[in-house]
């Protein structure tokens, strides 16, 4: 102490308490920074906009325990020209009894075949009515029956109808029913919207989604025991008579297997996962597609052929492109390449007197190297692009067919590349064998030259879109279908694939929204914007609207939801600001850091522990002094 004192004499001698000056100074530099320390870390941050991920796990448990199901209603009528002597209390229970034998047979079909995914599942409804003579009847009065009118076979058209073939007869039944569901009003209006008469019939065709007829004809002259499928929505049963009730149980078998396995299944008569068909669908992300066409000359120096392309558009394609146009947007376009060789060898054949490509050398037919098919400026979108070539042979190969392994030629002169598209092979009707190269000038093939290729083009895009082949003579296994010459799709099929694509996009909906959610909470450094969350929320409420829509039968609102909402949940997940991500580890931090606020930090806190120690100090001093004094 005293040589401390020898050392520091003043300290000693402190007379005074030590002042608070420099002390507070130290102090609100040092409290400056932790006050700070806040603001920087907000103003620092990431910006995440809140996801609504609660409901996202609800709409991904709620599609995955039930998918939408868009419901099925079915109208079996009983008509002919016999009158019927029971009584109508007996009629209606026989009736009624007949739809619930029927609902019990579709269930067991439905139970065998799996069709939960993507059809009617158990969402179908059955009702029975009679339309005779001398009665009209219904079994229970409901919507799936009350916009039936009756006086069927009071129809003056209907004889003439009968007497034709099941076209005429499939357009008169159409006609009848429509023309049930308009009032008056609505028939002046329809007269005078006839300019537009094609958009009009596709509307009016629209609303009556899922609802199936089935009528059962008796022994008016017509054939015994056949069954007809319409190209609309409605099949008709011959052989059978009015006086059903001997007949419930074979009815009931009959009627169910058409139910389902053709208008529930898209006349599949297999297993079959409808998931797979839905997720398969030549469509992009976005809902679209592009027909690409192709006319391709392999060998122009012996002759070269163009088309009309917009005469084949119209004829042919626009009404097919008009029917898929709720399942899918599609958009046309073509071109002609020349000098486009195929990949293969062919080979001549005396038996057949044709040059042949064997079946098992078809996926070496598309020579990729030579055939430039990939010219749309659409392509690199997310739409899906549909080649469709149509190949003419040189000279030195004419006529080119394809063999099957059964030795036969194909029908078809064509194949297709599931996800790719499809090949045609158009034989000029001059050509034959050595016909020497002879240079013709420039043929520009018409619609009428070209009628049988796309008749062959509308059934490979039948099969790209999972429905099965119509054989020609539209039957199969026993049922008669009248084949859609038009739009190449008939109204039934087209419910089915839109219950497929419905179910389809609300299960990639969920898909995505919960890939997004999963990657949100995985990296917690990622941009979320305002714009994200918006879209998300998007497309949870059009997610709900397609569920209240399918509840509802509505099928083309449902369809149309189910769209918006997977395509707000792709536009969510792929959204370009998703990319700003700033992910670095703990490390990387602190080496950015550091050489900012490392040295500031480091000498404040190293001055506030100085001058605290200092004070501290002086204090003593100063109390020590006192005690002496």
């Amino acid at each position: 102490m005293e040589e401390e004192e020898e050392i520091h004499p003043k300290r000693s001698r402190r007379c005074s308490r030590p002042g608070k000056k420099r002390l507070y100074v130290v102090l609100s530099i040092l409290l400056s920074f932790l006050l700070g320390s806040p603001f920087w870390r907000k103003l620092t941050e990431i910006y995440r906009t809140p996801l609504p991920l609660t409901a996202i796990e609800k709409e991904a448990a709620r599609v995955s325990s039930n998918s939408v199901f868009l419901p099925c209603r079915f109208h079996v009528i009983f008509t002919g020209t016999d009158d019927i002597a029971h009584s109508d209390a007996l009629v209606e229970q026989t009736l009624r009894n007949t739809a619930s034998s029927i609902s019990e047979q579709m269930r067991e079909i439905i139970m065998l075949q799996n069709l939960s995914y993507g059809g009617c599942g158990a969402a179908f409804k059955v009702a029975v009515s009679l339309d005779v003579k001398n009665k009209c009847l219904r079994g229970e009065s409901n919507s799936v029956d009350s916009v039936w009118r009756c006086g069927l076979m009071d129809s003056d058209a209907l004889e003439v109808a009968l007497q034709a073939d099941d076209d005429l007869l499939d357009e008169f039944l159409w006609e009848y029913s429509e023309g049930s569901r308009e009032s008056s009003a609505q028939k002046v209006q329809k007269e005078r919207e006839k300019e537009s008469s094609a958009q009009n019939e596709i509307a009016l065709r629209k609303t009556a989604g899922g609802l199936y007829r089935i009528l059962i004809w008796n022994k008016i002259g017509l054939k015994s025991r056949r069954t007809v499928v319409g190209k609309y929505r409605h099949a008709w049963i011959t052989g059978f008579d009015t006086e059903f009730l001997t007949e419930e149980h074979d009815l009931s078998v009959l009627v169910s297997n058409v139910a389902v396995r053709t208008f529930m299944n898209g006349g599949i008569y297999e297993l079959h996962d409808f998931g797979s068909t839905g997720e398969s669908m030549p469509i992009g992300a976005d809902g679209t597609a592009i027909l690409s066409f192709s006319l391709l000359n392999s060998g122009p120096s012996d002759w070269v052929f163009d088309w009309n392309f917009d005469e084949l558009e119209e004829q042919f394609l626009l009404p097919v492109v008009r029917a898929l146009d709720p399942i899918a947007l599609l958009t046309v376009e073509s071109q002609v390449l020349y000098y486009t060789p195929k990949a293969v060898n062919s080979y001549w054949d005396d038996e057949l007197d044709t040059y042949v490509v064997f079946t098992k050398e078809l996926p070496f037919f598309v020579n990729a190297n030579e055939w430039h098919l990939d010219t749309s400026t659409a392509v690199a979108s997310r739409s899906k692009l549909l080649q469709f070539a149509i190949y003419i042979p040189a000279a030195t190969e004419c006529p080119l067919h394809l063999k099957l392994k059964d030795g036969e030629l194909s029908e078809t002169n064509g194949f297709i590349s599931p996800g790719w598209g499809g090949v045609v092979i158009y034989n000029p009707s001059w050509c034959m064998r050595h016909n020497g190269g002879v240079g013709r000038p420039l043929q520009e093939l018409s619609a009428k030259d070209l009628q049988k290729v796309m008749h062959v083009v509308i059934a490979q895009l039948r099969t790209l879109f999972g429905v099965p082949p119509v054989p020609e003579d539209g039957q199969e296994h026993g049922t008669h279908y009248v084949l859609a010459s038009t739009t190449g799709f008939a109204e039934w099929e087209l419910d089915v694939l839109l219950r497929r694509r419905t179910a389809a996009d609300m299960a990639s909906c969920t898909s995505t929204l919960r890939s997004l959610s999963r990657l949100v909470q995985s990296l917690p450094n990622m941009v979320i914007m305002d714009e994200i969350g918006d879209q998300v929320r998007s497309s949870l409420l059009a997610a709900e609207a397609s569920h209240k829509n399918a509840l509802l039968g509505v099928y083309h609102a449902t369809a149309e939801a189910a769209r918006g909402a997977k395509a707000w949940a792709e536009a969510a997940f792929f959204q370009p600001s998703i990319m700003s991500l700033l992910y670095f580890p703990l490390e990387h931090h602190f080496a950015i850091y550091t050489p900012f606020f490392v040295p500031v930090l480091l000498h404040t806190f190293l001055a506030a522990i100085k001058e605290i120690t200092r004070y501290y100090r002086r204090c003593k001093e100063f109390s020590v002094r006192s005690s002496q004094v």
